[in-house]
């Protein structure tokens, strides 16, 4: 059986199953069981493949048919133009969540004390993908010290391991800690990032994710308003607050957010979809 064969009955048996995706997951899936390049499948669909590329081909298959999500089956995901180690303990990166490490990178390029060590903290960073993507792009000088942290330490542990595979391990350090509570964090940042779960607990049982990563409670919000109460606190004079939302939340959000920082700038911005995606809050 040739590779064109195997992604087009791949294909035909993932449609079936109800995936919508299905040639595209099928040609993922063997490039991976085959561990080669999407050059390399597109110049040899006619190459013959061997029994156990077959056998690990077909496993994964009957894993995406379960309803397992690529990036979960191949472990990897590419995000910011970086590919990033995943397992079942954190979220797949979403391309949604590129907006947030546009925001955080247009924030550190545009900083008024160029003096001083500028602080950033993920908090909960899951894979690091965050985090590890605006210190890989930051080209503006940069002298900062980077942090990120979470509430589980199984995500924990994926993130020094993308660090690691980065090459910048040793430069951000990773706390475990429900948002702020962990007493070795530094008391102020002038960035805080925030991706924190914001799906209605109705809803999260129909996603693949780990609940941990995604459940916000009845409306959503309960994480993001119990980060907010603690982030006053911690946002340096001057700086900068950035953390996605969910659809249709942005209203709420910005009306707790208000009460907290009365004299603050706040804003909802717009992801490609044109849903209100990230508040920002500027002290």
């Amino acid at each position: 059986m040739t590779i064109n064969d195997l992604i087009s009955n791949a294909s035909y048996e993932l449609l079936d199953a109800g995936i919508s995706t299905s040639n595209l997951d099928a040609q993922v899936l063997l490039k991976y069981a085959l561990d080669v390049t999407d050059t390399w499948l597109i110049k040899h669909q006619n190459h013959p493949i061997t029994n156990s590329e077959y056998s690990r081909f077909r496993r994964y298959i009957r894993k995406r048919k379960r309803g397992i999500p690529v990036a979960y089956i191949v472990h990897e995901k590419e995000f910011y133009g970086l590919e990033f180690y995943l397992n079942e303990n954190v979220l797949i990166p979403r391309p949604e969540t590129e907006h947030l490490v546009d925001e955080a990178l247009d924030v550190v390029k545009n900083r008024k004390r160029r003096d001083k060590i500028f602080s950033i903290i993920d908090i909960g960073t899951g894979s690091g993908a965050i985090i590890i993507s605006i210190l890989k792009a930051s080209s503006y000088n940069l002298s900062a010290k980077f942090y990120g942290v979470d509430i589980s330490k199984k995500a924990l542990a994926v993130a020094r391991k993308n660090a690691k595979l980065h090459k910048v391990n040793k430069k951000i350090r990773f706390f475990n800690s429900d948002l702020f509570s962990n007493k070795r964090l530094p008391k102020k940042f002038d960035l805080i990032i925030a991706n924190l779960p914001y799906v209605p607990s109705s809803n999260v049982k129909n996603l693949p994710d780990p609940g941990v990563s995604l459940d916000g409670g009845e409306d959503g919000l309960n994480i993001i308003y119990k980060f907010l109460d603690q982030a006053k606190d911690r946002i340096n004079i001057e700086g900068t607050i950035l953390m996605e939302i969910g659809f249709n939340q942005s209203k709420k959000v910005i009306a707790y957010a208000k009460k907290l920082f009365p004299k603050t700038k706040i804003l909802a911005i717009k992801d490609l979809q044109s849903i209100e995606r990230i508040i920002k809050i500027e002290t």
